[in-house]
């Protein structure tokens, strides 16, 4: 996982169906993992932890005009009003769809009886802004559930898992003195999808949490102090239900040396653990030391990179690998270039903390007119494995959207993604290690017509195919065909 002091905020896109939602942002939103879309490709409706609007249109940064039904506008704009409370506003929305797929969650190809069914999709959305003072308080929380009316459709999966419900919430609080700025920044996901590293349909509950704190000592000098702890737990599937967290945290100081360079010294600690149902506990803990510089090339090029060393040790893990643990180095590279606001890429480049395989992630964003949009990212990342004990998952991927307006109220949206994901094994011996080394990809392309007649109101069609629910130790991976057509009302 990427870190730095300074937490970037990125805005995750999904654009894999669900209901578009109402368009509010200013910017073309970054892709995520392809292992995130595809988990969340049946959720409804707005993900308030990453602030998410489905739309192209929000995409592009352009919010739908009003055009057709124009009987229900006052009604829907009425509607909207009232459900304005203060500083909260309550979006509720339903839609209204049929979805095809070729296979059911177990890969298996389906009949003509269960290969398709009608939904139902309400949703809602929660949000809260308001600055009292020095504080600042922003909140949200959406929830959406996708009904299959027809009992026999188990293509998202079986059981509990069979009609995806998710909800998801974000809280930030911060404070500003005359010598310190503070915050505090939350945020939490729970839903059904599909898991690709298992190929099989899970239930995951996602909650991160981190807080930074900054003091002015001096003109050019500042102080301070970070701390973060995430947590993902799972079941479902035929994996064991299991949990895997990390907490971190650090102290800071760093110096204006000129207008364009600042250096720094960061103290950092933290461990990674994994806990799986019938299997012992295991973590790694790290203490790390480094020294660091950001530097202002020009008004659109901005460096910064950081040279240290850690100390990691493991707990838990049998017969452990020596060249996972002890003394090691510990780097980080990042650039940052803002042509327009409109334009631009990051990249950055690390291996620190924990970490046993360097992590990298470029993203990149380009609109050329105002009508069209492109969204990139290439990604190295590394985890404990949610599945297996004893194993960290390296996984590298490339995901991408492009998007086109037609005539005002047409959105043509083509998304693809390629994901290959290594198990690495912390011990010499057992089941874990018998794994090591082993590799498996996934890989998906979705084509989508969103038809805004306006602003709370669209018809969307989405058709996808991949490569199959890959899993380690399939001999053949199935192709899955999925289409799906909606009609969407969100106030």
């Amino acid at each position: 996982m990427l870190r730095s002091r300074r937490h970037l905020a990125l805005v995750s896109v999904w654009l894999l169906g669900g209901i578009p939602a109402i368009a509010q942002t200013n910017a073309i939103p970054l892709p995520t993992t392809v292992s995130e879309a595809v988990f969340r490709s049946r959720w409804e409706g707005v993900q308030a932890d990453s602030g998410q609007r489905r739309s192209a249109a929000a995409m592009l940064g352009i919010a739908p005009e009003k055009g057709l039904l124009s009987p229900m506008r006052n009604v829907a704009e009425s509607l909207r009003e009232g459900l304005n409370l203060g500083p909260l506003d309550i979006h509720p929305g339903i839609g209204f769809g049929w979805e095809y797929s070729n296979l059911n969650s177990n890969e298996q190809p389906t009949s003509a009886g269960s290969d398709n069914s009608f939904f139902v999709a309400p949703t809602i959305l929660l949000q809260y802004a308001r600055d009292i003072g020095p504080w600042s308080i922003n909140a949200g929380y959406s929830a959406g559930l996708r009904y299959y009316l027809n009992k026999n459709y188990h293509a998202a999966g079986t059981g509990s898992e069979r009609n995806p419900f998710s909800q998801t919430g974000n809280l930030s609080i911060g404070h500003i003195g005359t010598r310190h700025v503070m915050n505090v920044n939350a945020s939490g996901s729970a839903g059904t999808g599909l898991n690709i590293s298992t190929g099989q349909n899970q239930n995951q509950r996602n909650l991160g949490i981190e807080a930074d704190y900054s003091y002015i000592l001096t003109t050019y000098t500042n102080a301070g102090a970070t701390a973060s702890y995430t947590t993902s737990m799972t079941n479902g599937g035929t994996g064991d239900d299991g949990t895997i967290a990390r907490y971190s945290g650090s102290l800071f100081a760093d110096w204006l040396v000129t207008g364009k360079t600042r250096l720094s010294t960061t103290f950092s600690f933290g461990q990674n653990s994994q806990d799986l149902q019938n299997s012992p506990d295991l973590s790694r803990q790290y203490v790390q030391t480094m020294v660091g510089i950001d530097y202002t090339l020009t008004e659109k090029i901005k460096l910064d990179a950081g040279l240290g060393a850690s100390y990691v040790t493991n707990r838990g893990v049998p017969d452990q690998k020596q060249s996972y643990v002890g003394l090691r180095p510990a780097y980080h590279l990042g650039i940052t270039y803002e042509a327009t606001e409109k334009t631009s890429v990051r990249a950055r480049l690390g291996f620190q903390d924990a970490d046993i395989r360097p992590t990298f992630r470029l993203e990149a964003r380009w609109q050329p007119r105002v009508n069209t949009g492109l969204v990139l990212a290439i990604y190295q990342t590394e985890g404990f494995s949610l599945d297996a004990a004893s194993q960290v998952q390296v996984s590298r991927g490339i995901i991408g959207t492009v998007s086109q307006r037609l005539f005002s109220k047409i959105d043509l949206i083509l998304s693809a993604g390629w994901e290959q994901t290594e198990n690495l094994s912390l011990s010499n011996t057992g089941a874990a290690n018998a794994q090591n080394g082993t590799e498996w990809s996934y890989g998906f392309v979705s084509a989508g017509f969103v038809w805004s007649f306006n602003n709370w109101s669209s018809w969307s069609t989405q058709l996808w195919t991949s490569n199959g629910n890959n899993s380690p130790g399939q001999s053949q991976n199935a192709l899955e065909h999925r289409a799906t057509v909606s009609f969407n009302l969100t106030f």
